[in-house]
C-alpha cells in the first residue's frame, strides 16, 4: 500500500497545483520551495522535503532529464489567455456585438509576386544576350524604403477611411517604427467610425497599452 494514503485528496491536489504553478512561472519545483508553500498555509500539513519527494513520486511525478522541446509545447499562460478570449468573444457574439480586429505590418518596396513566367528556351545569360532576350525578372532587393501599414476590419471587410500608411525610417523590425503616440492618434480616429457597442481586438504590443 502506498504511504500517500495518510494524506487526503485535498492535500495531494494542492501539492500537484503548487508544482504546476511553478511550471507556469518556469521555475524548478524543488522540494524546498514546495515545503515553503505548505508552511505558509494554516490549513495544510507541514511536510518535510524528503516526504514531498516521495509523495510526488507516488502521485505520478518522475524525475528525468529535461528535453529541449519547449518550442513544441504551448505556454500555459498563452493557453489560458486564448481560452479567456474565446469565451469573451462568444459572449459578445451572443448579444450581437460586432468584433473588429486591428494590426500593423511592414511593406518593403521590394515586395513583389513570388511567381512569374520564365522563358525555358533561355538557358544562360550569354545565350539571352546573343538573342537579344533577357533571363527574366530580377530578384527584388530587400533594401530601400518601407511602409508601415495599420488597418482594422472584420469578416465584413476593412472599415472605410481607417487605413494608415506612413514611411518608415529604420531598417529593423517594423514594430520599432510604431509608437504609442502614433497608434493612439490613429485609434482615436477609428473609434468614431465603428458602430456603437463594437468590440476591438488588439494584440499585446507595448505601444497598444502604454
Amino acid at each position: 500500500m502506498r504511504r500517500t494514503a495518510m494524506y487526503d485528496g485535498f492535500t495531494l491536489c494542492v501539492l500537484r497545483n503548487i508544482v504546476h504553478d511553478l511550471f507556469r512561472r518556469n521555475e524548478p519545483h524543488t522540494a524546498q520551495k514546495i515545503a515553503e508553500e505548505f508552511r505558509r498555509s494554516e490549513h495544510l500539513p507541514s511536510l518535510r522535503t524528503w516526504t514531498i519527494c516521495r509523495v510526488l513520486s507516488n502521485i505520478g511525478f518522475v524525475f528525468e532529464k529535461r528535453e529541449q522541446n519547449s518550442m513544441m509545447i504551448e505556454r500555459q499562460d498563452v493557453l489560458i489567455w486564448r481560452q479567456r478570449y474565446l469565451r469573451q468573444i462568444a459572449e459578445y457574439r451572443q448579444i450581437h456585438r460586432k468584433a473588429f480586429y486591428t494590426d500593423e505590418t511592414g511593406v518593403n518596396v521590394g515586395h513583389t509576386v513570388t511567381k512569374d513566367s520564365r522563358d525555358e528556351t533561355v538557358e544562360t545569360p550569354q545565350g539571352a544576350f546573343q538573342r537579344g532576350l533577357t533571363t527574366g525578372l530580377k530578384q527584388p532587393s530587400r533594401r530601400g524604403a518601407r511602409l508601415i501599414v495599420t488597418h482594422i476590419g472584420n469578416e465584413d471587410g476593412f472599415v472605410d477611411r481607417c487605413l494608415s500608411v506612413f514611411k518608415g525610417t529604420k531598417s529593423g523590425d517594423y514594430h520599432e517604427e510604431m509608437d504609442g503616440e502614433h497608434f493612439e492618434a490613429w485609434f482615436d480616429s477609428v473609434i468614431t467610425k465603428l458602430p456603437q457597442g463594437s468590440v476591438v481586438v488588439i494584440d499585446n504590443a507595448s505601444y497598444h497599452s502604454r
